[in-house]
């Protein structure tokens, strides 16, 4: 309690309190500090998380810019223009970027699960589309993006458990 006390009586007081590293400094020679961001931060409408954003942190991940909802709405159409906004805030300040998801159960269109008739999909076709869409998206951030979080999860299993019969 006594240590609020002090804390409220400075604020008041408007005395300052010695500098404090920020986090990403802190820690900068142990691993690195993330965040998941949202557009309003990473294109920097809310310029006060986005600010904290470049203060503390080294490494960022999105919410869901990177979905395939967000980047392929529909067969044969990409949409990058929050992804590219997402990857240009963390390359402008040298942060690690994460990429975050390429195939999920969660955000993705119906369309990608069948034909041109609505039927669902055959196995072989399925994953020519996955594969395709991971190397569409994939290859367009190559370089920038240094690593990508649930790249098939759980898709992956579902597929596996396929497989097996």
């Amino acid at each position: 309690m006594k240590a609020f006390s002090a804390l409220a009586t400075t604020l008041m007081l408007g005395t300052q309190l010695p500098a404090q590293p920020a986090l990403k400094d802190a820690f900068k020679d142990d691993f690195l500090i993330g965040a998941a961001l949202n557009p309003g931060q990473f294109t920097e409408v809310n310029i006060r998380e986005a600010d904290l954003v470049k203060q503390q942190f080294n490494s960022t991940t999105p919410e869901n810019c990177l979905k395939w909802e967000s980047v392929h709405p529909a067969l044969g159409r990409y949409d990058f223009t929050l992804a590219d906004q997402y990857v240009d805030f963390g390359v402008r300040n040298h942060m690690f970027i994460i990429g975050h998801t390429l195939v999920w159960h969660n955000q993705t269109p119906g369309w990608v699960f069948q034909d041109d008739q609505g039927q669902p999909l055959t196995r072989d076709a399925l994953l020519a589309r996955m594969h395709e869409h991971i190397a569409t998206v994939v290859g367009r951030y190559h370089g920038r993006i240094k690593g990508w979080e649930r790249g098939w999860h759980p898709a992956r299993v579902q597929v596996a458990q396929n497989h097996r019969g």
